[in-house]
């Protein structure tokens, strides 16, 4: 759904389904999967400016046309509505939300690296506007802007979590071009002139917040907010607590970061995108695996000096497992060269 609606079967290919309504009606059912959507919600957000005479005998053959091509057992009909069961990772914008959560837990926690990665992750599902082939209908046009406020507050995070683990090239380079088409927002110019300040650029990071007053005041008749004035007066005196972080940089041993994850927390998950691997320090992690009918089975346990997440990121591929911890667990994340020197250096009997 973020893009145009599309349903793709396990091999990728594309799964027609039929016409716009039919498409609004499996995107309607979808935003609220798994949960009951009424038949008036439904009718009235489709149908309502329609000529049809008998608007709920047409809601009934989409449905019948959506269970064709998905089969039978995807859509339920309830007493008042219809309800959606497919599972959170088979829709892009449950992967999405998912990936977010997990980056936010990560950045919560301090793990700026493994967030940066997670909110990449997230923005990677989006194909461009969200339902942009049915926006016509307007619950497909709120649902859209909705979605894509959720979109720009993860482009922030990501780059919040770019600039909190000292890649302020990257950051900078990202951020000079979204304060350009996203002037009004006042969390890209904190982080444009963070930035350029860390990497010790005052006079262009203070140029920055001169220039988001005049275009505030200018263009909206209003003064930056206090969070900007006070960045402003700390960037002036070098407050020595907006130096505090030091670019990130991968150690001899390929370490980029050492990561502290509390029980429960999912630390890769199945099917996303894999660049790092983690090797355990202390604690313990259960491997998951999602089987034909898209349940958790467990697979594995893994303890200090243990790895994970090697296969993915030696072959390139999406990962194969999730991987979640069981008790508080630290991992070193290690780039590729960092593991196959580690693994090298590890004492045979271990």
């Amino acid at each position: 759904m973020l893009g145009r609606i599309e349903v793709r079967a396990d091999d990728g290919s594309e799964i027609s389904i039929g016409r716009e309504r039919i498409r609004a009606v499996l995107a309607m059912l979808a935003l609220d999967a798994p949960d009951m959507v009424t038949t008036d919600e439904i009718v009235d957000a489709l149908w309502g400016e329609s000529e049809t005479a008998k608007p709920e005998s047409a809601l009934q053959m989409s449905i019948s046309r959506i269970r064709a091509a998905l089969g039978d057992d995807v859509i339920e009909t309830t007493p008042g509505g219809y309800r959606l069961y497919v599972d959170e990772t088979s829709i892009d914008l449950g992967r999405f939300r998912a990936h977010v959560r997990r980056g936010r837990q990560m950045h919560a926690l301090g793990q700026h690296v493994p967030a940066a990665e997670a909110f990449r992750q997230a923005l990677g599902e989006w194909r461009g506007p969200a339902l942009s082939d049915v926006r016509r209908f307007e619950f497909a046009e709120r649902t859209s802007r909705r979605l894509e406020e959720e979109r720009l507050a993860v482009v922030e995070d990501s780059i919040e979590a770019l600039v909190e683990s000292g890649r302020y090239g990257e950051a900078i380079t990202d951020l000079t071009g979204l304060v350009e088409v996203s002037s009004y927002r006042e969390r890209l110019w904190t982080l444009l002139a963070l930035a350029l300040y860390r990497s010790g650029r005052q006079r262009d990071a203070l140029a920055a917040l001169d220039r988001v007053r005049r275009i505030f005041g200018e263009e909206l008749g209003l003064e930056p907010s206090p969070t900007l004035r006070e960045l402003e007066d700390r960037i002036l005196v070098h407050d020595p607590s907006l130096s505090r972080r030091r670019p990130a940089s991968v150690d001899e041993g390929g370490v980029a970061e050492v990561g502290s994850f509390p029980a429960g927390a999912v630390i890769i998950e199945e099917g996303e995108p894999a660049t790092t691997i983690y090797w355990i320090e202390s604690g313990e992690v259960e491997v998951v695996k999602l089987d034909e009918r898209g349940r958790g089975r467990s697979v594995a346990r893994l303890g200090p000096g243990q790895y994970f997440g090697e296969l993915a990121a030696t072959l390139g591929v999406r990962r194969t497992a999730t991987v979640r911890a069981i008790e508080p667990t630290v991992a070193s994340v290690l780039d590729l060269d960092g593991f196959r020197a580690r693994v090298g250096s590890a004492d045979p009997g271990e």
